[in-house]
């Protein structure tokens, strides 16, 4: 459990590879300890997968991937689809008060 503190992400996985000999790594689930971890994993040349929705996480290198979705790869075929498909001009977004809503407001109005 990373407590979602990045320095205990990176502990962690030279821990398991140095101590435990694993020979992959899955997880984090946040982004800045999965940014953390993605850096330890890839200098370790251990493959890590990790479900972070930060497309930063995957940019460490080659030994590191990311099952999660970003807001704007989440957002972007919705309104395309709603733009193409349904010919829907007008929209009204709905987001709560919090940085993942913020994020997604973002991708949103970037799109």
């Amino acid at each position: 459990d990373t407590r979602g503190d990045p320095e205990v992400a990176r502990r962690a996985v030279r821990r398991l590879v140095k101590e435990r000999r694993v020979i992959a790594i899955i997880g984090p689930l946040f982004s800045s300890p999965s940014l953390e971890a993605a850096s330890e994993a890839q200098a370790l040349g251990v493959p890590m997968v990790s479900f972070s929705q930060n497309p930063g996480v995957n940019a460490t290198g080659p030994m590191v991937f990311r099952t999660g979705l970003s807001p704007e790869e989440q957002v972007r075929p919705v309104v395309e689809y709603a733009l193409t498909s349904q010919g829907w001009k007008r929209f009204a977004l709905f987001a709560p008060d919090t940085s993942v809503g913020a994020a997604f407001t973002k991708a949103f109005n970037n799109v």
